[in-house]
């Protein structure tokens, strides 16, 4: 078995046989030699030694041995020094045929090229990389700033440039000058590419441009100095955050050991069974230290830039975030017990009234029926439910409605009826109807009131499986009721917008829908809204595409392109057809009860009490208008009124 050595090579340390060694040192040795007359050897000396030391890091992990093999393969790759020597027998042709041949074997990588750029080497980097002069490349972006005609991208070539400046890694050494020009990494390019850039440090070809050059320095530094700002302000943040899930973990632990951890209660009533709850509270306690681990760590590593990621730490991390969600599925479980719904309801139906308005209200019930409440009070959101509850003192699991959710609709019937419908969830029907059952839900109803409660109540013996109440009134047309701004309002509603909060408001069932009589609207709606609907508090004005309609309950006025049509008490007095040439109709109709006019092209026709009294024919002679001209002023003036009538 061959010695291992230690050696620093290219600033770095490997790891190598004792004969590879050898081998190595031989051939160091021997470039040396070839190099001894050459100035600048040294510099040339250090890059062909970070060359090698690059490509061994490339082939070898850290801390494995360096062999024979790729000693011999170095060689292989960089050439030997007798292979750049030329005899003096060999021809000026067959040398540039070997320098031809070699140089074009080279992998091409971008970089800035700071020796010849102007402005932090992007566009001479660019220029590099497609081989061809760059003048072009600065030419074409000088174009994209300024503008060609309609093409301008000014802007966004100049974030384009700053952005290249910053990701583009600059040329620095012999071997990523080399990888630049795409030329082959060898000793006869290293050597030449060294003493070009002292030729041209001693001409004065690099830093041409100092001015220029320390200005975009200044920009790519300042640049550099708000990232790292930026990088520091959210490290500091998530370790303010992993901080306060520190805390809030330890008053967990705390509650939890002393008893004062209010929603572990309510989880009590989540879970079926006692070894869920505390399988589902220890896969909380991993979980959430993991998250501060991580978040400790992410941070400390945006303010440490140095700071590295080990991978045994990144494994261990993830296992437990993975052990965490594991046991917290397991725990809960909980995904069948919502697989069904069922829906229970319960219908009230009392008499209709024809003036008087029935209160609808909401009612705290429960300050009647629990005394020194709330144990635990808390707020739990699943889904769109979202509540505040407490337990009270027999264990019954409580949760307020803010608002109580109702829903009105016509009636089908002259009766009100009044519809709670009580919903739940279960692994099965029976078992989703079991929980629907188990809901507490106080409405009291008689024919002058209607009370509801603000309040679920689940009793101790039952769990919570997303136990919901939602009510449905129905009215006949021209039922009035009174209403708080306690409800949630659903249904065939008109203007809903104009509801006063707080306010118990006279609302009124028409053949359009639910309509607030009284809400008070902004009347700077009128001016500010070509289409809508207004409410002047005695009654709602609709403006929309098909015209006017104005109503007040049963009283209504509609105007568009149809005519004009008036209503009292929901019957029609008025009616002026707006098309009645075409539809073969009156043009105008009015009437009260047996009282009647209608005008058309047949003539006007005038009943009263159901007889017709008046009847004009279009197409009467002279004659019969005067006839028919005597018998109107002599009805005239049996009631009283005098009148001369000229058919002429």
């Amino acid at each position: 078995m061959n010695k291992t050595l230690n050696i620093n090579l290219g600033g770095l340390v490997f790891h190598i046989d004792e004969e590879a060694y050898k081998n190595l040192e031989a051939y160091l040795s021997k470039i040396k030699s070839y190099l001894k007359n050459e100035e600048g050897s040294v510099e040339i000396m250090q890059d062909i030694e970070s060359r090698i030391a690059e490509l061994f890091r490339e082939w070898k992990r850290s801390g494995e041995v360096i062999g024979k093999t790729e000693v011999e393969k170095v060689q292989e790759l960089l050439g030997r020094p007798e292979d750049y020597l030329v005899d003096e027998g060999e021809t000026e042709e067959s040398s540039k045929a070997y320098t031809s041949k070699t140089e074009t074997t080279g992998v091409r990588k971008l970089f800035r090229d700071t020796e010849y750029g102007m402005i932090g080497g992007v566009c001479a980097g660019i220029a590099n990389y497609v081989s061809i002069d760059r003048m072009w490349i600065r030419l074409l972006v000088v174009l994209l700033i300024v503008g060609i005609g309609w093409i301008d991208f000014g802007g966004t070539t100049i974030i384009a440039y700053i952005i290249l400046w910053i990701v583009v890694p600059e040329a620095k050494t012999t071997t990523e000058r080399l990888q630049m020009h795409g030329k082959p990494i060898n000793l006869e390019n290293i050597k030449e590419s060294a003493e070009e850039l002292g030729q041209n440090i001693q001409n004065g070809v690099r830093n041409s441009e100092p001015h220029i050059r320390n200005l975009g320095d200044f920009i790519v530094r300042m640049v550099k100095i708000i990232g790292k700002i930026i990088l520091i302000f959210f490290g500091v943040m998530f370790l303010i955050w992993a901080f306060s899930l520190l805390v809030a973990l330890l008053t967990a632990l705390s509650g939890l050991i002393f008893g004062e951890f209010e929603y572990l209660q309510f989880f009590d009533r989540i879970v079926e069974y006692s070894w869920q709850y505390y399988l589902w509270f220890f896969a909380m306690i991993i979980t959430v230290t993991g998250s501060i681990i991580f978040l400790i760590t992410l941070g400390i590593s945006l303010i440490k830039r140095n700071f590295k990621w080990y991978k045994g730490f990144v494994i261990g991390l993830i296992a437990l975030f993975v052990g965490g969600f594991t046991l917290f599925s397991l725990g809960l479980n909980q995904w069948s017990y919502y697989s069904y719904e069922y829906d229970l309801e319960k219908e009230y139906t009392i008499p209709a009234t024809d003036s008087v308005a029935i209160p609808i209200e909401v009612s705290n019930f429960l300050e009647g029926d629990h005394k020194g409440l709330a144990d635990y009070r808390g707020f739990v959101q699943m889904g769109d439910i979202e509540r505040n509850y407490f337990f009270d003192e027999n264990g019954a699991l409580v949760y307020q409605m803010e608002y109580v959710d109702l829903d009105i609709k016509k009636s089908i019937d002259d009766e009100i009826h009044f519809v709670n419908r009580f919903e739940a969830s279960g692994r099965n029907r029976e078992e989703a109807l079991k929980n629907a059952k188990a809901i507490e839900y106080k409405t009291n109803i008689d024919s002058t009131k209607i009370t509801v409660g603000n309040h679920i109540s689940i009793p101790k013996d039952a769990k919570w499986r997303m136990q919901e109440v939602e009510s449905s009134l129905y009215l006949p047309v021209g039922q009035k009721v009174l209403l708080s701004s306690d409800f949630h309002l659903g249904g065939d509603l008109v203007n809903f917008d104009y509801w006063d909060e707080g306010e118990m408001r006279t609302w009124q069932m028409t053949e359009e829908g639910f309509v607030c009589l009284d809400c008070i609207q902004n009347v700077d709606d009128l001016d500010n809204d070509d289409y809508g609907t207004y409410n002047t508090g005695s009654g709602v004005i609709q403006i929309n595409e098909n015209g006017i309609h104005i109503s007040n309950g049963g009283d209504q006025v509609i105007i568009g392109d149809e005519g004009i049509n008036i209503k009292a008490n929901g019957k029609e007095i008025i009616n002026i057809d707006g098309d009645a040439t075409k539809n073969n109709k009156d043009r105008v109709r009015i009437s009260n009860g047996g009282d009647q006019v209608i005008i058309g092209d047949e003539g006007i026709n005038i009943k009263e009490n159901g007889k017709e009294v008046i009847n004009i024919d279009g197409d009467m002679t002279n004659e019969e208008l005067k006839d028919l001209e005597k018998k109107i002023e002599d009805r005239l003036e049996k009631k009283g009124v005098k009148v001369n009538i000229d058919v002429n």
